[in-house]
């Protein structure tokens, strides 16, 4: 499966990338990502401007069943 690449600007960090891309930033969306690009663990929370991340596929979360009574 082909990955997406996304081009950092001045400010971005990780789970604001992800938001946008996934629609979530659960820790295993998270940690795909980080899986993927390895060196993100070294980088500071408010990323610089001009790194390529690949997003991989990731498949859609599971419903959330909400019980009311």
């Amino acid at each position: 499966m082909a990955t997406a690449q996304y081009l950092t600007r001045e400010g971005d960090c990780l789970d604001l990338i992800c938001l946008n891309y996934y629609h979530r930033t659960d820790s295993v969306t998270l940690q795909a990502v980080i899986r993927h690009n390895y060196w993100l663990r070294e980088q500071p929370a408010i990323l610089p401007a001009g790194l390529i991340i690949k997003l991989p596929n990731l498949p859609a979360p599971e419903p959330e069943t909400v019980t009311l009574w």
